[in-house]
């Protein structure tokens, strides 16, 4: 195995064209690589002379230009001709989102395929598997179906989640997430109602200006897996929106386990982390 730091905000150290160091963020939501204008200005990255249109949880769909980077290395794992998309990160770059400050870009899942990893959000790191340690994982873990959905250069996973009232939801597995995010429709389903004690409303505009109104609550009962119920979250905070998803699962169910990504083989296996 080979380990790859993983610090504040999943940032990870990245070589860009053979020479040029860049911080990373590290996202299993974002299905396509990004970097920012100055780095692809930096690094002489080649436009493809195409373009990709993704939508956000929201439905929102954002169009970007696809540009090839002559490398792209993280870790032991380097990929030649890496295609990403150009994209404005930082908005009209007047105001740095708090603990961005030299981020140059965003790694997606895609880049991991074909190359199994394993994700310890609790020790900050990730660890490329090997064809002797992967064998082991799924010997001693806990094997979860993922289904992962290509479209291009980009790649994006879900899993089945089985929510309190018995019902399965497919969720988007999303490092970028905090906690559990379910679509509105599921509120009254769970007991939670709009003008609830214990819920927050809460209204803002996302990073790209778009609108939203979501709410937040404690939910009664427990949400696992829908393969193992044994992977669980009892009582979780829940975030409700209206998305194009299900929902989403984020850092507060996964950083109790170490998640092995097997994304060839479409599954991701649960297992304890090891503390240091």
């Amino acid at each position: 195995m080979k380990r790859i730091p993983v610090t504040q905000l999943f940032s990870i150290q990245a070589t860009v064209g053979g020479n040029h160091d860049a911080r990373f963020i590290f996202d299993t939501g974002i299905g396509l690589s990004l970097v920012s204008g100055s780095l692809a200005e930096r690094v002489h990255c080649s436009p493809v002379g195409k373009s990709f249109t993704g939508r956000r949880m929201s439905g929102q769909e954002v169009t970007m230009p696809l540009v090839s980077l002559e490398s792209l290395a993280v870790g032991p794992v380097v990929r030649e001709n890496a295609i990403a998309g150009l994209f404005d990160i930082f908005g009209d770059g007047t105001q740095m989102p708090e603990g961005f400050a030299g981020i140059e870009g965003f790694l997606s899942p895609a880049f991991f395929e074909g190359v199994p990893f394993t994700l310890e959000l609790a020790n900050e790191r990730i660890l490329v598997e090997s064809d002797q340690s992967l064998p082991l994982i799924q010997k001693t873990g806990k094997s979860v179906p993922l289904r992962v959905e290509s479209d291009g250069p980009s790649v994006t996973m879900f899993v089945d989640l089985l929510l309190p009232d018995g019902e399965v939801a497919v969720v988007e597995v999303d490092t970028g997430s905090d906690i559990l995010i379910l679509n509105k429709r599921y509120m009254h389903r769970l007991g939670i109602e709009v003008s609830g004690k214990a819920t927050t409303k809460i209204e803002g505009k996302d990073e790209t200006g778009h609108g939203y109104v979501r709410y937040r609550a404690p939910v009664s009962g427990t949400v696992c897996t829908e393969s193992q119920h044994d992977l669980f979250q009892a009582a979780p905070e829940v975030m409700f929106q209206e998305i194009i998803y299900d929902g989403l699962v984020g850092v507060d169910f996964l950083k109790r386990f170490a998640v092995t990504f097997n994304i060839a083989g479409s599954e991701l296996i649960f297992s304890k982390p090891e503390w240091e």
